[in-house]
Parts: structure tokens; sequence; C-alpha cells
């Protein structure tokens, strides 16, 4: 498959400090869908939200982020592109994190595309209970992880979330991890509630903090 291999190989000759794989990743999910016939609606991008509501044990997380296709039964999709594919780096430190963005966004199943030296090699899909089962069951050299433990964990740390709102209501906390460490910050900060939604959002739904 030629995917967009004539301007990869014109930008790498451009710059040595190039990225193949993050460039293809975000290529990939323009090159295998089709372009709108008609324009979003006004407003429309903020319906996608209400579609990536989803529950953990003791709470219902509203989340909202970039959805990659909808088909033809107007389910979201998730696309991604991983060089060597579903291979044993991906099940090791890539898998559980797909498996959230998905829940989390409401995508069932992921198009997920292989490249290699040569552009892109293969396409296929995988859905989420299939994710969650091949994840339970790793070796133990790739780290197995279980979904049901995993929303356990997120939803202790909402609860500690909710426990800091509720100390201090129309407070914004930010929370924050350091690279290469797993213990997460939450942290007092003094932006103003009305940054957490776009100022066009607060007046076109007359949102008032």
């Amino acid at each position: 498959m030629n995917f967009a291999m004539s301007e990869l190989k014109t930008r790498i000759d451009e710059t040595s400090n190039f990225n193949k794989s993050s460039y293809l990743g975000r290529q990939f999910p323009r090159e295998i869908t089709q372009a709108a016939e008609l324009p979003v609606v006004k407003w429309k991008i903020y319906g996608i939200p209400d579609r990536g509501a989803n529950r953990v044990p003791h709470f219902t997380v509203m989340t909202s982020g970039e959805i990659d296709a909808i088909d033809e039964e107007n389910q979201l999709i998730e696309i991604k592109c991983f060089k060597g594919g579903l291979n044993h780096r991906f099940w090791k430190e890539r898998s559980c994190k797909l498996f959230l963005q998905m829940f989390f966004s409401g995508s069932r199943r992921c198009l997920h595309g292989h490249h290699g030296r040569d552009g892109i090699v293969d396409i296929r899909e995988i859905g989420l209970e299939r994710l969650a089962e091949k994840g339970a069951n790793l070796p133990d050299r790739l780290f197995p992880w279980f979904k049901d433990d995993v929303i356990r964990f997120i939803d202790s740390f909402i609860s500690s979330v909710y426990q800091e709102l509720e100390k201090s209501p129309k407070v914004v906390f930010n929370i924050n991890k350091d690279e290469g460490h797993s213990r997460f910050y939450i942290e007092r900060t003094e932006e103003s509630p009305h940054n957490f939604f776009p100022p066009e959002f607060l007046t076109h739904f007359n949102i008032d903090f």
C-alpha cells in the first residue's frame, strides 16, 4: 500500500529530526477516512461528550476528545498506526492506554495500521472487549492488566479528586504526573473555572459559574 510515501521521503530528506512514526500516526486516519460531504453543523461538536459518558463504580465521567471516525451505524471508531503492529512492545506499553482511550471516548473498535520501513503494510481491527481479554492473558514479562482493576483504580483516583472539590467548591485543581513516576499530584491553581470550557460554549449554553 503506497501510503503518503512521496511526502514522507521528502520530509525525511528535509530534516534529520523528522519522526516517521509520528508522521504516519497523524496521516493514517486522514488517508483511510472520507471527507465529510456536509460541513459540521454549528454546536454539533459539543454533541460528542455525551457519547463519552462512562460509568466507573461510583461516578459518571464526562470526557471529550478528538474522534477519528464514525461508521455507517453512527458508532465511534478509534484509528491508530503502530510500528510493528500489535507486537510485544504494544502489549507491554500501549495496550492498556489504548483500552482507556477507547473506553472513555465511547469507541468500541479500533482500526490499526502496521507500518514498517516502506510504509503501511497491513490494516486490521480489534474490538474493545478483545483488547481487554488479550491484556488479561499476557505473560508476566509483558505485564498483564485487568480491566476491572484498572477501572477500580480510576474510581479511587476520581474519589480523591472529588474529595478535594467538596472541600473547595468552584476551585480549579490541576492533576499532574512527573515523567517516569507513577504518582499523581492534585494541586490547587488560581485559574478561573471559566477556562474549563471555551467562551463560546459558556455563552451558547448560558452557563454561569
